[in-house]
């Protein structure tokens, strides 16, 4: 899915809280029950009359509506595990899976980082540590957000601590590049030190030793 470059190696890769997973999946597991819910306390003879009579053709519309939740349940669980940022050693990779069929890839190098902020919302996120995180680049004002992360601070720190080593080595190869450029060679004008005591010397047009 990413395709590293040379010395590139994966730190991290960040997902969502296994809560948000949890929860979506509880909803579409309502959503399978709720029609055997709806038949079993629905008290309505003339309704039951009618289930009874086309038991057959209600248990075959009840197994298509599962399979419908079923495909529900496939796309949120796909759009889970590869919703995702991948934290390396020169970038930060942000993989927003749109649909089932369509996703979305950026990167953004460390060293155009600007600001790493968290946000924790409710008891829930504070005891869980549930929360978003905004990643802000230098040249615009665009952000990198992955809502519901896992470990919000840690997942912080380790930007923090990767961007710091790149800030680092950019730093140390500017100064290598600066020692070793060599100075603009200077046009040397070589004096030469002229005896007159030798030189003939001109006088109404003639040579005179």
């Amino acid at each position: 899915m990413i395709k590293l470059e040379n010395n590139e190696r994966i730190i991290k890769v960040v997902r969502k809280h296994w809560f948000s997973i949890v929860s979506d999946l509880f909803f579409v597991l309502l959503m399978a029950v709720a029609p055997a819910v709806f038949l079993i306390f629905f008290n309505s003879n003339i309704f039951q009359d009618i289930v009874l009579k086309n038991f057959e053709l209600t248990f075959f519309l009840y197994c298509v509506y599962l399979i419908f939740v079923w495909i529900i349940s496939f796309v949120v669980w796909i759009n889970y595990y590869l919703d995702i940022w991948v934290i390396t050693n020169y970038r930060l990779v942000s993989v927003d899976q749109k649909t089932l069929f369509s996703r979305e890839i950026s990167s953004l190098r460390l060293e155009n980082i600007q600001d790493v902020r968290i946000e924790v919302n409710g008891l829930i996120a504070t005891f869980l540590r549930i929360g978003n995180i905004h990643v802000k680049t230098a040249a615009s004002a665009s952000e990198f957000i992955i809502y519901k992360a896992n470990d919000p601070e840690d997942v912080k720190q380790i930007i923090m601590q990767a961007y710091g080593e790149q800030a680092e080595k950019a730093r140390v190869v500017l100064v290598e590049n600066n020692v070793t450029q060599k100075p603009p060679q200077a046009n040397i004008v070589e004096n030469k030190t002229v005896d007159q005591s030798q030189q003939p010397i001109i006088l109404n047009n003639r040579n005179i030793p």
